[in-house]
């Protein structure tokens, strides 16, 4: 028994000295990196932060601060092989580096790392990465307001009061079309929209002809009736879509159908930002 805690007091203090160690190495490595810099080698400065990073990442430790180094070390590589026009490079560390801010929760260094790789990849070309840090950069900037909003049970403060409007945007923007990069999601969101509103009409009874003199067949007077429910679908459709064909107007609370008309133009701008967006990327 008492050799046995006596190799546990030997191993205890070799993995003490051996993470000490490696932070050192890692300290060595990051200046070096900057030696490398004022000799004008980039490249081999770029390599030694990166070889820091990855050594500072590996010490095994619950040191916050210690591994915020970590990812202070992968900035400092990123910006290195983006000064000499090493995009991928400069991408893989600066995700290396928002990965490790997530697990720190520190959600504003995160979407701002996230940022920067979605702008590296697209230096590169590299159009699917791209959209993939562009997602990430979205979800935490939205992930950072909601931290902001329950921030603090002291009351609300001005910031949270702030982040309010910013956090549903977000999370409205990823509901509707996943942050601008799903048409499917987009298409869902058309639908119910037109279902909500022809239903809202349905319910008021106010669809009625434009001209009451006018015959129209297809026509159903106000009623609780499915073929009235198909007016107002009809009456829905036209004014989402911005290309009327049914002469059919709202006789009360009229400002609900021009509601509709601003959400169907903005959907359609959307939708004309998603194509865009997937076009420009292939």
């Amino acid at each position: 028994m008492e050799d046995s805690k006596e190799k546990y007091e030997e191993l205890k203090q070799k993995s003490i000295t051996l993470k000490d160690t490696s932070s050192s190495l890692a300290l060595e490595f990051y200046e070096l990196s900057s030696s490398f810099e004022e000799m004008g080698n980039l490249y081999l400065a770029a390599e030694s932060a990166k070889k820091a990073a990855a050594m500072q990442k590996e010490i095994s430790t619950i040191d916050e601060e210690q591994i915020r180094m970590a990812a202070i070390y992968y900035e400092e590589a990123s910006m290195k092989y983006h000064s000499i026009n090493y995009y991928i490079d400069a991408a893989k560390c600066i995700q290396e580096a928002a990965s490790i801010y997530s697990q720190l929760k520190d959600y504003k260094q995160t979407y701002k790392c996230y940022g920067l790789a979605k702008n590296y990849y697209g230096d590169a070309g590299d159009y699917d990465n791209c959209g993939i840090a562009y997602f990430y950069e979205m979800e935490f900037k939205k992930d950072y307001y909601f931290k902001l909003l329950v921030g603090t049970r002291q009351g609300v403060s001005k910031k949270q009061f702030k982040s309010i409007p910013k956090y549903l945007k977000y999370k409205l923007f990823k509901v509707t079309t996943n942050y601008g990069e799903s048409i499917f999601r987009l298409v869902i969101s058309s639908i119910v929209i037109i279902l909500f509103f022809s239903l809202l009409y349905f319910l008021l009874q106010g669809v009625s002809l434009a001209d009451k003199d006018n015959t129209n067949v297809f026509y159903e007077p106000p009623s609780f009736t499915f073929g009235y429910y198909l007016v107002c679908l009809k009456f829905s459709l036209s004014l989402f879509s911005g290309y009327s064909t049914t002469p059919y107007l709202l006789e009360t609370m009229n400002f609900i159908s021009s509601i509709e008309v601003i959400l169907g133009n903005v959907i359609l701008a959307l939708f004309i930002a998603i194509v865009l967006r997937k076009v420009s990327r292939r």
